[in-house]
């Protein structure tokens, strides 16, 4: 069907190198106008990425075409993803020539579940976007919470550490659970499922799989003598942090400050810090790291989840 100026279908496997060329051109236009350095190219991350969200919701990616049958070129695509009630838009990035066409208002909706299944629905947008943020805002999605990107070199001395010997806190490291046979992975699985549910309203097994495939070293975190975890947190080799998880606000730092410690990044440290937390800003400027560019603005029919105590990996899957 073409509506727009387009014609529209379900993306491929076979698309995805497509859907990466729409979004570094559509993202390095984003940062030029402005004047803004282009973010570095992963295309080995973002295809993982992709292909993450045409196995888990494949109804939920769509492609837009210069026209219908041989020949059509994509020129825009868009890729969301339902975890329980909750539904999530992760990408929808349309070539420069071809915004204001009305093909990325299309996207959303055949992405979007029915009208009487829409009381949890959201989405990050870069805060330079302001149409793409009318444009959400239109379907309910209005501007709730900024969420920064921090980066740099860490002092890791600066940050507590919370499950040292006097932090009070115990690291049950994933793979040392999964070790432990059917009894580790029981105990791991529903350690993340509990506090998923509490703070974001749903599991997602199957995020955390994608996490631990990208060699992330994940940790629970639980109070001594307790056995409810506390939290849990993801630190990678590339210097990313997150998503990172607590009961308590106040539990943050210690659980930044075990994960600097845990992961000797091969460069610098990149964190996704919201507004509310402010448990995370402060230790991890103090230590040394800093703003990198203007933020997201995280849009919602909803209030979302206790941002004050959960660090998201990225802007795609929350």
């Amino acid at each position: 069907m073409s509506r727009a100026g387009a014609a529209y279908r379900r993306v491929e496997p076979a698309d995805i190198d497509a859907c990466l060329e729409i979004f570094y051109t559509a993202s390095e236009d984003l940062h030029a106008r402005p004047g803004q350095p282009s973010l570095p190219r992963n295309p080995r991350r973002l295809r993982a990425l992709f292909e993450h969200m045409l196995r888990t919701d494949p109804e939920l990616a769509w492609l837009a075409e210069s026209r219908s049958g041989p020949g059509g070129e994509p020129v825009g695509f868009g890729m969301a993803h339902r975890r329980g009630d909750h539904w999530f838009l992760a990408f929808l990035f349309v070539l420069p020539e071809r915004q204001g066409q009305g093909i990325g208002r299309e996207l959303v909706e055949r992405t979007l579940p029915s009208a009487a299944e829409r009381s949890r629905i959201a989405v990050c947008a870069a805060s330079v976007q302001p149409v793409s943020t009318a444009l959400y805002a239109t379907f309910g999605m209005t501007p709730r919470v900024p969420l920064y990107v921090l980066t740099g070199s860490l002092e890791t001395n600066a940050m507590p550490d919370g499950a040292s010997p006097t932090g009070g806190l115990e690291a049950l490291a994933f793979e040392a659970l999964a070790g432990r046979g059917p009894s580790g992975h029981a105990q791991l699985a529903e350690g993340v499922g509990t506090l998923d549910r509490e703070l974001l309203g749903y599991e997602r097994p199957e995020e955390h799989r994608l996490w631990r495939g990208l060699e992330a070293k994940g940790f629970l975190y639980f109070r001594s003598g307790e056995t409810e975890p506390a939290g849990y947190g993801y630190a990678e080799a590339s210097g990313r942090l997150g998503p990172v998880a607590v009961r308590e606000p106040g539990l943050l730092p210690h659980v930044l400050g075990h994960l600097v410690r845990a992961v000797k990044p091969l460069g610098g440290w990149q964190v996704v810090v919201p507004g509310p937390a402010r448990n995370a800003w402060l230790p991890l400027l103090r230590a040394g790291l800093r703003i990198d560019g203007p933020p997201a603005i995280y849009s919602a029919t909803w209030a979302g989840p206790p941002f004050d105590r959960y660090l998201p990996l990225n802007f795609a899957l929350l």
